[in-house]
């Protein structure tokens, strides 16, 4: 509504509204409704300038959706795919409840009833969720400055939120209960920041943290995380965590998730790991491709462990692999495109650590072929040759080498009389023999 002073100096009030519209197979009619003062009056009109306005505005963005899901609803909902709203949809939605009108307008078609739309989105178990920071075609509204509110989603068991604003997030709550699966890309620096949106920052973490207690998977790839931080911990019966593509240098606030069995650290900034078992003892599959590691004693004690990902590191000594040949359960290890890939026989080197399970391990996926384990085997037949050898020399040495014979106290008493050989006494002692030498002698001895 606005307001003009005409050529004799009165005001006039001016308002123009779009009344309504109506869709054929090609074109879109618009009912323009004008009111100068008191008098108003309709036109209708198909102006394509008309359009923009009409995906903008909130009833014409929640009608589309309404009359597309009169037709298609049923068909997303039998078959359990991902429904992908923007920010703007879910924002307009989130407004059209809001406004003190009825579901369907007096003469309008019964496929345009709101109504359609708000028993499918309260029927919706997979929902993706993307926002953008441009503003939107030729105006000034920036989706991701909007409010959006997730609570009309009563069935929600799996949501992907992707380029969202996490500060604008309203009805966090109502997932918290059943929410089984969350993916999360481009959009936070904290996990916290979008888990518990009402707490300020500074609280800590406590017993009374509400908790997201069905979720098992979370995937927080592709973020700006430089660290895995306490919000983490309101996900307590994770098992399977992805955290690619962040700035995480290290590994932190993973020790309360004992039901962890699969974590995803490619693409990230760790140098170093240190006794990883404390923090993930019940691993099976561990990705830490394209990082920065240098050594590998961190995961010697990961016992449950069956995959490894190494690729893209800064490996270049064969001993750090030696410190996974322990692990029983290791099926598949991947060393590619480290330094040490570029040794002489590099594979034969990495499988003979492993020693008997040479040939079952999967070495950057590709088992032993068998001129490799030929090979193994007569490199293990050489060093088991070389053992026994050393260890029978070793038996040798010893048996040639005895203690001093101890003689029994009524016999050390001078003087004595042995045959052909003087014995010591403490008051007689006799030169050293060669250090290291001590003689087995049988003699005889008799007392004067």
């Amino acid at each position: 509504m606005a307001s003009l002073i005409d050529e004799t100096g009165r005001r006039r009030i001016i308002n123009i509204r779009v009344a309504g519209f109506e869709i054929s197979e090609d074109h879109t009619t618009y009912q323009i409704e004008v009111q100068i003062d008191s008098v108003k009056w309709q036109v209708r009109r198909r102006f394509k300038e008309f359009h923009y306005l009409h995906e903008t505005e909130i009833q014409g963005i929640t009608g589309s959706l309404t009359e597309y899901l009169f037709e298609k609803g049923d068909l997303w909902l039998e078959r359990g795919y991902p429904f992908e709203f923007s920010i703007l949809q879910l924002y307009a939605i989130n407004q059209r409840m809001r406004l003190p009108a009825p579901t369907c307008e007096l003469g309008s078609s019964f496929k345009s009833d709101f109504g359609h739309l708000l028993d499918f989105i309260s029927q919706l178990e997979t929902v993706k969720l993307t926002g953008s920071n441009r503003r939107y075609d030729r105006s000034n509204l920036v989706p991701n400055s909007l409010h959006y509110d997730l609570s009309p989603f009563k069935r929600l068991l799996r949501l992907q939120l992707v380029q969202v604003n996490p500060d604008r997030l309203v009805g966090a709550e109502h997932l918290r209960a059943r929410l089984l699966t969350l993916s999360v890309r481009a959009s936070v620096h904290s996990i916290r920041q979008l888990l518990l949106p009402e707490w300020p920052p500074h609280r800590q973490l406590g017993p009374d943290a509400p908790v997201y207690s069905a979720c098992t998977s979370a995937d927080f790839s592709d973020n700006e995380l430089s660290e895995i931080d306490a919000g983490v911990k309101l996900m307590p019966r994770l098992k399977r965590l992805r955290l690619k593509g962040n700035s995480i240098a290290r590994l932190d606030n993973l020790d309360e998730l004992e039901h962890l069995a699969e974590l995803d650290l490619s693409k990230n900034s760790i140098t170093k790991l240190d006794s990883v078992h404390l923090l993930v003892g019940n691993l099976k599959e561990l990705e830490l491709a394209n990082n920065r590691l240098t050594g590998l004693e961190g995961l010697s004690r990961l016992y449950g462990l069956v995959t490894l990902g190494l690729q893209a590191n800064l490996i270049s000594d064969l001993s750090e692999v030696a410190h996974l040949a322990n692990l029983p359960l290791l099926a598949r290890l991947i060393l590619a495109d480290n330094p040490l890939t570029q040794l002489a026989d590099y594979r034969v080197r990495a499988l003979q650590l492993f020693d008997s399970r040479a040939s079952e391990l999967v070495l950057d996926d590709e088992h032993a072929t068998a001129k490799e384990l030929d090979t193994i085997a007569v490199l293990q037949a050489i060093r088991r040759s070389r053992e026994l050898s050393l260890s029978s020399s070793a038996a040798v040495a010893a048996s040639s080498c005895s203690p001093p014979a101890v003689l029994p106290p009524a016999a050390l008493q001078p003087p004595f009389r042995c045959q052909g050989v003087l014995l010591a006494c403490p008051q007689h002692p006799l030169p050293p023999l060669s250090q290291g030498c001590h003689a087995k002698v049988d003699i005889s001895i008799e007392k004067q």
